[in-house]
């Protein structure tokens, strides 16, 4: 019995120093550069085809539209 109890107090132990102390860590810049991107804007044209209008829009919900309650049906 103390010899089971051993064994996984020390199995145990050696989990615990298994882990690394990691800092913050920013990805590659071509990987920001996948993240970070402008839209292309949104094409919209009278039936005549005399105006277009382009409608740019973000390409992220900012922190107040993320933070708002959400809608359940």
């Amino acid at each position: 019995m103390k010899l089971k109890v051993t064994l996984l107090l020390f199995l145990s132990l050696g989990f615990a120093f298994a882990q690394e102390n990691l800092t913050y860590q920013k990805p590659s810049k071509s990987i920001l550069d996948l993240a970070d991107y402008e839209r292309a804007p949104t094409v919209s044209m009278d039936t005549k085809k005399e105006y277009m209008l382009l409608s740019y829009r973000s390409t992220y919900k900012t922190l107040d539209d993320l933070n708002q309650e959400e809608l359940r049906l």
